[in-house]
Parts: structure tokens; sequence; C-alpha cells
């Protein structure tokens, strides 16, 4: 289905298979340092039976590491996109883009409701958000449509 955009012309909705791709790409790059600051936990002292040596230190870190993610997360998945022309790098990388429903540019807020909905989405490995895209006449999974957001070929 084709979507007329105000100021870009015929910009086509039907991109299914390039967001599938390019949630995988971006799952995959906004989650590398989350990852990593979670290896701090083998950093952390313990006893010879493996039990923490400090439980405050392990809560310092396990708060830290939560912090972190969350801001990484947001970073990524609400501000670039916000600031960047709809767009993550996998979004990039497969030549879509957020824009609001107007065809104007997607605010943050948008985009926050947007990454605040993928809990949703992904859930069944991602089935609830595709079978949304797939039955949608403008291929929105439950975020889009929250978020009154459309995906568009780039």
């Amino acid at each position: 289905m084709t979507y007329v955009e105000p100021g870009y012309g015929d910009r086509d909705t039907d991109v299914v298979v390039r967001r599938v791709v390019q949630y995988i790409i971006d799952s995959v790059l906004s989650s590398i340092l989350p990852w990593l600051s979670a290896l701090l936990f083998l950093l952390l002292p313990t006893r010879y039976d493996g039990s923490v040596d400090d439980p405050g230190l392990t809560a310092a870190v396990s708060l830290s590491v939560v912090v972190l993610a969350i801001v990484i997360y947001v970073g990524y998945w609400v501000v670039l996109p916000a600031k960047w022309n709809g767009q993550t790098l996998g979004m990039k990388a497969l030549g879509v883009r957020v824009v609001n429903a107007d065809g104007g540019e997607a605010d943050m807020v948008q985009m926050f409701v947007r990454w605040i909905l993928l809990i949703v989405d992904g859930l069944v490995a991602g089935l609830v958000g595709l079978v949304a895209m797939l039955v949608t006449d403008r291929h929105q999974r439950l975020g889009d449509m929250a978020a009154r957001t459309l995906v568009i070929r780039a």
C-alpha cells in the first residue's frame, strides 16, 4: 500500500521484510555495550564456594549495569532516530525511516512510545509486532499505531 506523504511524494509503507532485518541489526548493535557491561560481574570478588564477597558492591554493579543499559537503549532507539532523520543505524542500512502519520518528522515522544511498546511487539519472539505489520493497511506494529508513526522507504 502506498501512503502519500506531504512534502515527500509517494512513499511505500510495505517494508515489512526490511523492518525485520533492520530490527535484528539494531537489536545486536544496541545490545553490545549493555552485554559488555554485564561482564563486570565476572570481576566481582567471590568466595571459594562462588558466593559474592560483597553484596553491596554487587548491588552497585547491578544498578550501574541496568542504568547504563537503559541510557544506551534510550539513546539508540529514541534519541538517535529523533535526531537523525527518523533512522537508527539498521534503518539507514536497510533504507527505511520513521515519520509521523501526517508525513512529517517523528518527534522524541513518538520515538519513546515506539520504543516502550517494543516490549509488547516483541512478545512471542516478535510475532505480535510481525502479525500487526502484516495485517494493518499501513504495515504498522502496535508501537507505530500508539505513536502515530509510519515506517517508510527512505
